[in-house]
């Protein structure tokens, strides 16, 4: 679509003011499908026969209603765009559009529509790996769905749900629908944060800003994400202050994260101490302006129910009963969304990898320093799958790593012995059922048995870092210091394993980067003390390198510390001398 914005909106008025529908409706739903946002108002001027012929626009009205609280009339709108692709035949437009559909039936309580809906796409599990839509569909489903709610296992679905989450905010970050990849995360966020680390969500939570750097219109929803954030982290008076600049802002939010916003707040002044009742008051208020999200209702009356400490309460859990009762038939199955971040049983927790500084993993106040590996190359195995991208790897590129041998039917063999002692021991030693998967010449670690790698968090602060440098210095800096602080020596108890060497390596050029980064950052701001703790900890790193030397040397003659810089010039000079045989390019002047 060419031509800027105020003449597109000249054109679509010029076409709407002559009545020319047909191609204004082509016109429109060019415009949708290049990712514009077209206004409630301007679709309500073309003629309800002309709109109902379109499923473009009927999914794109039936989204706004939706996003408005009107589901009934959403409803509508997504039942006639689905019967329109389908009619045309085009899988790949009903499909997402039929997961919508299920969306809205999840809300309205018509949860036996939605078990349909979840059931026709499970049957075209292709299309789930190729959609977001479908993925979020069925990532909410996990925890409404009575059929997955009936499983009776949470502690497996949550993870599940956890996975289909991730997927589908990243496909729609890659197909560049950043809204409703913020919107998923924010459903992430709500639904599923017992299964999810902190460090899990900062990561989403700074992938969204980064995301929401180049459009004004997604800075509300940016804004409810770190109020999740906050909240998450036990941040009480900054998740108000947070909830207080939404409440005023101008963009409309959809209005199931007003409703967030409304349950965050309560809970907030409850651990504050402050009076509750003006946020239930506010409560209240949401539900009856949106009476038939079902369950919305629930979650609301379970929030005031959890915080309303008085007479009222046997109130609160005969209205949850009867609310129960018209959405599912056991109210114990229901999730209580009152707590964001409840506390999970130590034993349902999974394990922290810690291997900056040496290999250790933590799961709350437990630490485990030492294990009984009766094979070293099943620990070798797993430190080589938590370094790889999805902490797996090809089973060629393994046998090759580890050193099993030529012999390919050998080596393949001893590998299958190596993994079958890796799951044996962590069962053992950390209670990790079926830790290891091997599928399709493919060996990786169960992503559900460990919630965390420092090593992996590390390079994501870094690369997030990276994109946001040029756009947003002051947070950008704030995750270069984050994962300053994380960087240690990598596995020093294992200085001799090729492999490894050239993670080292990997990491420590990561590492100079940020230092140089921080030390830039720390320059213009004339922050001298931490420019010096920089350049001491590039030095640290790379001992040899004259750039760090200089720049350390320079600094001190800066401060007026000359003493200590003829010092640090001496050592580099007679460093260069025995150990590079040359002297230094540089010479300092102490004036």
């Amino acid at each position: 679509m060419t031509g800027n914005a105020e003449d597109r909106k000249e054109l679509l008025d010029e076409l709407l003011c002559l009545e020319r529908y047909e191609q204004a409706v082509l016109y429109i739903e060019r415009r949708i499908t290049d990712g514009d946002r077209i206004a409630t108002d301007v679709l309500e001027r073309i003629p309800t026969s002309y709109r109902r012929r379109s499923p473009i626009l009927m999914q794109c009205i039936g989204m706004q209603q939706w996003h408005a609280g009107k589901l009934t009339e959403a409803r509508e709108s997504m039942e006639l765009a689905a019967r329109g692709w389908a009619e045309m035949y085009v899988p790949r437009a009903f499909l997402p559009c039929l997961a919508m559909l299920g969306h809205i039936q999840l809300r309205l309580g018509d949860f036996e529509s939605a078990e349909v809906i979840s059931e026709q796409l499970q049957r075209e599990e292709q299309q789930l790996e190729a959609e977001a839509a479908i993925a979020h569909f069925q990532a909410v489903g996990c925890t409404w769905l009575p059929s997955a709610l009936r499983g009776g296992d949470k502690d497996r679905l949550n993870p599940h749900a956890v996975k289909l989450f991730r997927f589908s905010i990243l496909a729609y970050a890659q197909q560049g629908r950043w809204e409703e990849a913020c919107m998923a995360t924010v459903d992430l966020a709500l639904r599923c944060a017992p299964a999810m680390s902190v460090h899990a969500w900062n990561e989403l939570y700074y992938e969204c800003r980064v995301r929401g750097a180049s459009d004004p219109q997604l800075a509300p929803l940016i804004r409810l994400l770190q109020l999740l954030k906050a909240y998450g982290n036990r941040q009480w008076s900054t998740a108000m202050t947070t909830v207080h600049e939404l409440s005023t802002c101008n963009v409309p939010l959809p209005y199931t994260m007003v409703a967030a916003m409304a349950i965050t707040s309560l809970h907030c002044s409850v651990q504050l101490g402050q009076e509750a009742q003006t946020h239930i008051d506010g409560i209240r208020a949401c539900m009856g302006v949106y009476p038939s999200d079902l369950t919305l209702q629930y979650e609301l009356l379970s929030c005031i129910a959890c915080s309303h400490q008085s007479a009222e309460d046997s109130d609160h859990d005969l209205e949850l009963q009867q609310l129960a009762g018209i959405l599912r038939e056991d109210q114990r199955s229901l999730p209580h969304p009152h707590s964001l971040y409840p506390k999970q049983e130590s034993s349902h927790v999974p394990w922290q990898l810690h291997l900056f500084g040496g290999m250790r993993f933590l799961r709350g106040q437990e630490e485990r320093l030492h294990m009984k590996w009766k094979r070293n190359k099943a620990k070798e195995l797993l430190l080589f799958l938590a370094l790889q991208p999805n902490y797996s790897g090809i089973r060629e590129q393994i046998i090759e790593a580890l050193q099993l041998g030529d012999e390919a039917d050998k080596a393949l063999q001893q590998l299958y012995v190596i993994i079958h002692q890796l799951k044996r021991t962590l069962h053992a030693e950390l209670g990790m059922e079926q830790a290891v998967i091997v599928r399709n010449g493919l060996i990786k670690l169960r992503e559900e048995a460990i919630e965390y790698v420092d090593v992996e968090q590390y390079l994501t602060l870094i690369r997030v870092a990276d994109q946001l440098w040029s756009t947003d210095r002051s947070l950008s800096y704030e995750m270069y210091e984050q994962a300053y602080m994380l960087y240690d020596e990598l596995l020093p108890e294992l200085p001799y394993l090729e492999w490894l060497e050239q993670v080292r390596e990997h990491l420590a050029h990561k590492q100079v980067s940020l230092l140089q980064k921080c030390l830039t950052h720390a320059e213009q701001r004339q922050d001298w003390m931490h420019a010096e703790i920089y350049l001491l900890s590039w030095l640290a790193i790379k001992p040899y390198q004259e750039e760090a030397h200089s720049k350390l040397i320079r600094l001190y003659i800066r401060l007026g510390r000359h003493l200590e810089a003829k010092d640090a010039y001496a050592s580099w000079e007679e460093c260069c001398k025995t150990e590079l045989g040359a002297v230094p390019s540089f010479r300092p002047h102490y004036s």
